[in-house]
């Protein structure tokens, strides 16, 4: 249900020339900026109204001189404090039913505006202008009241406030019944509303994860094609990013908070076809020898099949004969031009089955080049808050981070082969070099994350894995905040990771990233245009990573705000539920010396987690790459190939 916003504020400034003394008057020219940019300036802030009383006698009086609001409903009281500062007190919002919708406060220019409008993905809705987030509260934080406050506000053009829930573009995919029966191509219909200021919305389709054939007619009709996906049950679903659904300044994007928005709907279908593309194996390593494409027919019949560079089109393999009765087709290829011998040196090739003589299917697949860094250590890092912070906030976070990342966490690793430590392991059952760790924290005294992060992550030899156990950020960036400013980007991340001594096998084995909105590809790419932070840690698409063959990673993301602390309802802040993850994945099921078991899944130590610390469901936890990642990397060729027949997962 929505909240509604009962109170708005208006600013109006004197027409030129209107000085009150009479004389000539002019209109001013219409304001033909769109309200992301008429508001970009204006920052928004929740206000911790014990740190207010302590630091800001003035600002904690003027929250005190809100009147009691006597309504039931939702309101928001709105009052101007100093000259271009406006103090919001919101007053009975309830959240506590809230999924992944926050309370967002909203602006715009018109009061009589629609909140809401249907986006059509071809541009025509992008004329409207209208409403747009001017900041968000994750639902976990609502409380009653909240004062906020918005500074830096616009002293040219009105602007009105109300509140909603909003977690992005609300679609609906319709045109098929769940679990009808398709084949072929299908049609659908993406029904799309989001706020009534939003542009240029992103939009991309999958099934069960992986990349989906299909096409955009006009009124957002959606093809289709269904032989690139197995028979059976699958979900099909349309994703939206909204990535200029919030004010702010880009040039200086507010940390902890979230910055763009995106909304999915999943509809269930039964694909059903004769023929159909039943294991792709795009991404396989050429190390594996041999790759194998499979494709299915569902009756005898002649087939034929080749393999060839997309490029110039060149057969480098052909294939042709009669299967006698419904089957499963293997494709192999090892890699070679037509000789069988000479490596094959392009990056993609080109698979064309044929079925009956008319039923094709041609699909494209990439040659993985990069692959997974040799297991290794780990490397830590944290940053550092406010020591002199009056709440006292600042103060114990900076020491539960030493005491649980630069102490506790950087100590198992060390110790991981100690006779007497907690885990004595050897090699022969986590893997050689495993031993090795650093912990170097983003504080005061080191000149940014350009001075931490570089060396470390290029060093491949000594570090594979990374936990950045507690920092700021936006979705867009790590970093950052009212204490410590410097930040980095996806980017930054990226060109750090693979500048490693080993060029070819630059990915990552394991990252643990504790930082707001850093979970959802759709927010931190901005629709494509910048790498992922999975990705930028070199962990590729978990659904493509279970269906096959190449070198396995994983990674633990969140789609939503972090909380800082409160875990298990005791004085517990992230840093310690970081390194409870760690130590989980590394030691397992029963954490005593003698008991310590390297082979139970990323998937199992990330429920272990979240069982352990209920509060961290509230943000949003995201598994990347690959479900089934053990510690132990005495089984990196098994799970290659898909073989998990040593890992535990309970």
């Amino acid at each position: 249900s929505e909240s509604a916003a009962l109170t708005s504020f208006t600013m109006s400034v004197p027409f030129p020339g209107d000085e009150g003394g009479g004389g000539s008057q002019t209109n001013p020219p219409p304001d033909l900026r769109r309200n992301f940019e008429k508001f970009s300036a204006h920052t928004f802030l929740l206000l911790d109204t014990n740190a207010v009383a302590l630091n800001d006698t003035n600002l904690y009086n003027a929250l005190l001189s809100f009147p009691p609001d006597t309504n039931t409903a939702g309101t928001l009281q709105i009052a101007k404090y100093e000259s271009n500062v406006m103090l919001i007190k919101a007053n009975h919002f309830d959240y506590s039913a809230e999924g992944s919708r926050e309370f967002a406060l909203l602006i715009c220019d018109r009061v009589d505006a629609a909140i809401w409008k249907s986006v059509d993905l071809h541009g025509s809705s992008d004329a409207t202008d209208g409403w747009l987030v001017q900041g968000t509260v994750p639902a976990w934080k609502v409380r009653d009241p909240m004062f906020l406050m918005v500074s830096n506000v616009a002293q040219d053009c009105n602007a009105f406030f109300c509140a909603r829930p909003y977690g992005g573009p609300q679609v609906e995919l319709t045109g098929q019944s769940p679990y009808d029966v398709v084949s072929n191509s299908v049609t659908l219909q993406v029904s799309i509303t989001d706020l009534s200021g939003v542009t240029n919305e992103q939009f991309a389709v999958n099934v069960d994860g992986l990349p989906a054939r299909w096409t955009l007619g006009t009124g957002n009709t959606l093809n289709l094609e269904t032989k690139y996906h197995p028979n059976g049950i699958a979900n099909v679903s349309a994703v939206v990013l909204s990535d200029n659904a919030r004010v702010y300044d880009p040039a200086n994007p507010p940390a902890d908070s979230k910055l763009f928005f995106s909304g999915t709907s999943s509809l269930p279908l039964d694909f059903e076809n004769e023929m159909f593309l039943a294991f792709a194996s795009d991404m396989c390593p050429t190390n594996v020898g041999t790759n194998y494409i499979l494709f299915s027919v569902d009756r005898p019949q002649q087939i034929a099949a080749t393999i060839s560079n997309p490029s110039t089109g060149q057969p480098v393999a052909s294939f042709a004969g009669y299967v006698p009765y419904p089957a499963t087709v293997a494709i192999p290829w090892n890699f070679t031009e037509a000789d069988g011998v000479t490596p094959y040196a392009a990056d993609t090739y080109a698979v064309t089955f044929t079925a009956s003589a008319t039923n094709t299917i041609t699909t494209t697949n990439s040659i993985d080049r990069e692959g997974v860094r040799t297991a290794a250590g780990c490397f830590l890092t944290w940053q550092w808050e406010d020591p002199g912070d009056r709440t006292g906030v600042g103060p114990f976070l900076n020491q539960e981070a030493e005491t649980w990342i630069t102490g506790a966490l950087r100590t198992l690793y060390l110790d991981l082969y100690g006779f007497y430590s907690l885990t004595q392991y050897t090699p022969g059952v986590v893997g050689a070099n495993r031993n090795q760790s650093g912990c170097v924290p983003y504080t005061p005294w080191v000149n940014g994350w350009t001075s931490i992060m570089p060396g470390p992550l290029s060093n491949s030899a000594a570090f594979s894995d990374l936990t950045i156990g507690q920092a700021h950020g936006t979705g867009a960036t790590i970093g950052g905040g009212d204490y410590l400013y410097d930040k980095f980007t996806t980017s930054d991340l990226l060109g750090w990771v693979r500048l490693c001594g080993d060029r070819t096998n630059w990915r990552l084995r394991k990252a643990a990233l504790w930082t707001c909105y850093n979970g959802d590809p759709a927010l931190s790419t901005a629709g494509g245009t910048y790498p992922s932070w999975p990705d930028a840690c070199g962990i590729r698409d978990g659904a493509k990573q279970h269906t096959t063959y190449m070198r396995k990673n994983c990674g633990l993301f969140f789609g939503g705000g972090l909380p800082q602390g409160g875990y298990g309802g005791q004085n517990v802040a992230t840093a310690r539920v970081a390194c409870f993850l760690d130590q989980t994945w590394v030691c397992g099921k029963y954490q005593w010396p003698g008991a310590c078991d390297p082979t139970y899944s990323f998937d199992f130590a990330v429920q272990a987690t979240v069982q352990q610390y209920p509060e961290l469901a509230d943000a949003l936890p995201m598994r990347f790459g690959y479900g089934f990642m053990i510690y132990s990397s005495i089984y990196e060729d098994e799970l290659m190939m898909l073989n998990n027949a040593h890992v535990k997962s309970n």
